[in-house]
């Protein structure tokens, strides 16, 4: 459908929703050190270095330590452990594999060892290797509470949110005060679509921790999913005053300022974040949709063109600068972005139907209805690609399959106010006076602000020779769109 926007698909994951590595567990005793000597004192100083987030002094730590000959396995497989969780927080998950899979072969009975393995394997996007290690850390220590919680995110990952509901449950019922176990169920009833179950989960996350920032920042998004922009508004604003930092809560704002409609309010935001990271994705892509809006359409340009610098692979971002580049009449730079995001997204139907779109208005109708039954042949139920093709049909001078195809549309979703307006138009076209004033006034039921369907209602009403409806069409289609010539034209030939 014209003038719909998709948001990005990146796989975000909200702050203090990704699983963590344990450092401290509770399966294990892992205590400082004040008597130890040598080589396992700096295992000790590398476990304050990392409780200091100091990664790289923990890792120069546990490396001297390591080089040791006279640590005990079990002191070897804490340094490697520790020396882990550095590179983990660095984001080098390939060595600290290295470092847990040793950890494990010198002490394989260490539950946190398969725990943090886990959730390295997990950021690297392997899921079902991450759940085997999981499994084996609760066969190790079954009242392990993290691995839990971490096993029902990788469950969510896989989109297994039955699962994952399962795994947090059991981590709540083991320690019903863990908070980041109700931050992380309730991400995963937002994934559901149960977004009133889920805010029930984020209040209960900070009812137990008052400041926790993502807690606030996770239920704004809940409410912004239910357009209840006022209290996601409120929950993103606790969020940026308790962390002023994070970009991603400025996003969050602006999103919701811009499903308000206040706009400017949204740029601020947006602006804000790129401020404070300015490869934010989200920040130049978000703020490029803001921008299409307010009819700033070179600086929406320009905000994808930045988005895209940053990462060329957008399917989203290439699809939203392609409907900029088709409302300016751009229709080759439109194609070129829509084939990219196809290459992309090959079976994301809403691009085949934007870039049939394109092709129509460039004058190459074969290629518009390749990419019209394309996108019908991926999704036989897509109510917007038998309107669009009808309308191209319709172009065409081909009513009769565009009268098709607008009825496939009110089979597939009765509420499509255009399809309605439309299928009037063709039945007024033949003559067909009565069926044509009964979808104009189904379309104005559905959509009572459209000012097109008023003015088409009212040639219909002339022309079937009740002048009086017709003006009091002509004049509610002006009170609409006062600008409108064909309206006052009307009402002219009708009085």
């Amino acid at each position: 459908m014209r003038g719909v926007f998709l948001g990005i698909v990146l796989g975000l994951i909200a702050p203090g929703a990704a699983a963590l590595a344990d450092v401290t567990p509770p399966a294990i005793d892992v205590l400082p050190c004040p008597l130890c000597r040598g080589a396992a004192a700096d295992i000790d100083e590398c476990d304050k270095a990392l409780d200091h987030d100091d990664d790289d002094a923990a890792i120069a730590l546990c490396s001297a330590a390591l080089r040791s000959e006279h640590l005990s396995d079990y002191d070897r497989a804490i340094g490697h452990l520790d020396r882990g969780v550095a590179y983990d927080d660095k984001g080098q998950y390939d060595r600290a594999i290295q470092d847990y899979d040793e950890a494990i072969r010198l002490r394989p009975d260490i539950a946190y060892a398969y725990n943090n393995r886990g959730v390295a394997y997990q950021a690297k996007g392997q899921y079902d290797r991450a759940i085997q290690d999981l499994d084996q850390a609760i066969a190790l220590d079954p009242d392990y509470v993290k691995a839990y919680i971490n096993r029902g995110i990788a469950y969510e990952y896989k989109g297994d949110y039955d699962e994952a509901i399962r795994n947090h449950d059991r981590a709540i019922a083991l320690k019903p005060d863990e908070a980041w176990a109700y931050n992380s169920r309730g991400i995963v009833y937002d994934e559901k679509g149960d977004f009133k179950r889920a805010i029930q989960d984020y209040d209960q996350a900070i009812k137990l921790v008052p400041d926790y920032s993502s807690a606030y920042y996770n239920r704004g998004i809940a409410h912004r999913n239910l357009e209840e922009f006022d209290q996601a508004i409120a929950d993103y604003s606790k969020a940026i005053a308790l962390r002023p930092d994070d970009p991603d809560f400025y996003v969050g704002r602006g999103r919701s300022y811009h499903g308000k409609g206040e706009y400017d309010r949204a740029i601020l935001d947006f602006d804000q974040a790129i401020k404070l990271d300015p490869k934010s994705i989200d920040a130049h892509h978000y703020r490029g949709w803001t921008n299409y809006i307010r009819d700033e359409f070179e600086q929406a340009i320009r905000d994808y063109d930045q988005a895209l610098t940053i990462d060329p692979k957008l399917a989203g971002t290439l699809y939203n600068r392609g409907l900029v580049y088709e409302y300016l009449g751009k229709y080759d730079a439109a194609i070129g972005d829509f084939s990219a995001a196809i290459a992309l997204k090959p079976d994301d139907g809403e691009t085949f139907i934007e870039r049939g779109n394109s092709f129509h208005y460039a004058g190459d109708d074969t290629r518009a209805m390749e990419d019209f039954n394309k996108a019908i042949e991926l999704d036989p139920k897509n109510a917007d690609a038998y309107y669009d093709r009808g309308l191209a049909y319709y172009d065409m001078g081909k009513e009769d399959l565009a009268l098709l195809d607008y009825e496939q549309t009110i089979d597939l979703a009765p509420d499509y106010a255009q399809a309605y307006s439309e299928r009037g138009l063709i039945y007024y076209d033949k003559g067909q006076y009565a069926p044509a004033i009964a979808d104009y006034t189904e379309a104005i039921k559905l959509a009572p602000t459209d000012a097109v369907a008023y003015y088409r209602r009212g040639l219909a009403y002339n022309d079937n020779g009740d002048s009086d409806a017709a003006i009091r069409d002509y004049d509610r289609a002006l009170e609409l769109a006062p600008e409108d010539e064909h309206a006052f034209c009307g009402r002219g030939i009708a009085y």
